[in-house]
């Protein structure tokens, strides 16, 4: 019983990174961050007015979905 109780001990103390690792992880860039949401908040316009381009029902049927999205999120995040 000891022994499955160090292992599990063992597992768990290998699965959680140190905080300095985590502050310090050279392969994750924190500051490209804000340039992406920009990008994609971009790339989302583009796709709606093109769609709007092509057809005036599928841009409604977008922007009430990405709407609907929207307000699911806060309330999913504040519950």
């Amino acid at each position: 019983m000891n022994v499955l109780l160090a292992a599990k001990s063992t597992i768990a103390q290998a699965q959680q990174p140190s905080q300095q690792s985590q502050l310090a992880n050279p392969l994750i860039n924190q500051n490209g961050q804000d340039i992406i949401y920009l990008g994609m908040g971009l790339m989302a316009i583009v796709v709606i007015l093109v769609i709007g381009l092509l057809s005036r029902r599928m841009e409604y049927a977008i922007v009430f979905s990405l709407i609907l999205a929207a307000v699911i999120i806060v309330l999913v995040t504040l519950v």
